[in-house]
């Protein structure tokens, strides 16, 4: 079913063997799929630097509460575009600009 399908996709998107540009256009897809629970998906792939960047992007589609703190833990990896990036994301929600705010106050 429906289920399984974006459960395999899902899978193909963690797999480190994929190739980048596979991953990343099938984020890309994912997201037009809207799903909240898709938020978590995205918040493992800010380690992973082939879909970091489309990742802190996707993120700010969702309203998530830990989207936040998992952007400004894994900000000191990302490089000039995708802090920039990580910063257009976070200033996009008051609530996330406010973290924004006390992180660079800190």
């Amino acid at each position: 079913g429906d289920a399984d399908a974006t459960s395999a996709v899902t899978k193909r998107l963690t797999d480190p063997a994929a190739k980048a540009e596979d991953r990343r256009a099938t984020v890309e897809l994912l997201l037009t799929r809207k799903q909240p629970e898709f938020a978590r998906t995205l918040r493992g792939l800010l380690d992973d630097p082939a879909v970091r960047q489309v990742a802190v992007r996707g993120l700010a589609a969702f309203a998530d509460a830990e989207t936040p703190a998992a952007i400004l833990k894994a900000y000191p990896k990302f490089t000039a575009a995708e802090k920039l990036d990580a910063v257009n994301t976070l200033a996009a929600r008051k609530e996330w600009a406010n973290a924004l705010l006390d992180a660079v106050e800190r």
